[in-house]
């Protein structure tokens, strides 16, 4: 039985793979990097790590939003405020009575 290192093996199994029709496409294009993902070590540290990495973007895209949001409706709440100082009191009221005109 011939016995290979783990190197030449992860390398002699992707050729199989492709030779055999197997994730062919796959492993034309991105043969090399899944060669690099099997050979590098990988520990839970690093992955713990880039999970909160990801974790922390995710959680301040949505802060963003959200601020985003917060300030949209501040901006709606202010003019709904001012609206009635700026317009003359007349024009404001009688608005007013014919909103609750129509409403009886």
């Amino acid at each position: 039985m011939k016995t290979m290192g783990r190197d030449m093996a992860v390398r002699a199994a992707i050729r199989t793979c492709i030779n055999r029709n197997i994730l062919l496409h796959f492993l034309r294009e991105n043969g090399s990097e899944v060669e690099n993902m099997l050979l590098t070590e990988w520990n839970m540290k690093d992955a713990l790590e880039v999970a909160r990495e990801e974790t922390l973007e995710e959680g301040i895209a949505i802060g963003e939003a959200r601020g985003r949001q917060e300030d949209m409706n501040n901006s709606i709440l202010y003019k709904c405020a001012i609206l009635p100082s700026i317009i003359s009191p007349a024009v404001w009221n009688g608005n007013q009575m014919e909103k609750k005109e129509a409403e009886a």
